[in-house]
């Protein structure tokens, strides 16, 4: 019985020097891997910056909320991306820059040193910081696209922005909206619009812009056009109608007791009046 203790022990102990011995080959492999493939400078400058308390009680923080009425379509090709220029300029590589694939509003965000754009920079001074809800993921800004920015000093933590305005771009209609007496006492309590173009003489199909807004006020001042695209390479221009519909339900598609208007008009036009005199089913 000894001997076989003995034979287990002897074998137990050459497993564990093996074990070793491999083990001190794959860290010796790690380390020459590491030699060999040197970690660029500018990650290891932003990885010590993340780590150094100083520079971090420097960055931004806050939230990105989205605002009132903006109800953007958004697709898994949408970023948040994130800005910090001195204040007063508006143009030019920004101080540092972010980019957010994964979100959901609101949300948290840290803008600070580690993501300068240049090695060496300061984040220092007074600053403008800019957050863009962009939908097709380019940093370039595109009609459609959301933005918001405050101006704060470098360590505020309660910097919180609201992304409430609207990229735009090319051609658009602007006007007033109303309702007449009979239509307005039916209003509902938290009316939901809609506003349709489609190109004039088409009635059906996919619309050529589509704009939803909740909790209008009436008379409305609204606006539509190549921001409210349904396709980002359509162009908005030419002789289009506009529908727009109160909706009950919230829903798109036209049911009784909704309330309508129309008129034809051009891309560009600007301060058209229109009056929503009809009720669905009435």
């Amino acid at each position: 019985m000894s001997k076989i203790l003995y034979t287990l022990k002897v074998i137990f102990k050459f497993f564990i020097i093996i074990g070793l011995l491999s083990t001190g080959l794959v860290l010796s492999a790690c380390e020459r891997e590491l030699k060999e493939h040197k970690v660029p400078p500018a990650v290891v400058e932003k990885l010590e910056k993340k780590n150094d308390p100083k520079l971090q009680a420097k960055a931004v923080e806050g939230t990105i909320t989205l605002g009132e009425g903006q109800t953007p379509m958004v697709t898994q090709s949408a970023v948040v991306f994130l800005y910090a220029r001195p204040r007063g300029v508006e143009s030019g590589p920004p101080l540092a820059v972010k980019k957010i694939n994964l979100f959901n509003f609101p949300m948290e965000y840290s803008l600070g040193p580690a993501d300068v754009m240049m090695q060496g920079t300061s984040f220092d001074g007074p600053l403008t910081v800019s957050a863009r809800l962009d939908l097709d993921g380019d940093p370039k800004a595109r009609p459609g696209d959301l933005e918001g920015r405050i101006d704060v000093e470098p360590g505020n933590k309660q910097a919180h922005i609201v992304l409430g305005e609207q990229v735009r771009g090319g051609k658009e209609i602007t006007g007033t909206l109303s309702l007449t007496p009979e239509l307005q006492k039916n209003l509902p309590e938290t009316p939901v619009l809609f506003i349709l173009a489609r190109p004039h003489g088409v009635k059906g199909g996919a619309p050529l812009a589509v704009k939803r807004v909740i909790g209008a006020q009436f008379p409305y001042e609204f606006r539509i056009g190549q921001a409210d695209a349904m396709l980002p390479d359509t162009e908005f221009d030419g002789a289009v109608t506009l529908l727009f519909r109160l909706d009950n339900d919230g829903n798109l598609k036209s049911t009784p007791g909704d309330m309508e208007g129309k008129i034809d008009a051009n891309a560009g036009d600007t301060n058209i009046n229109v009056v929503m005199e009809t009720l669905v089913g009435g």
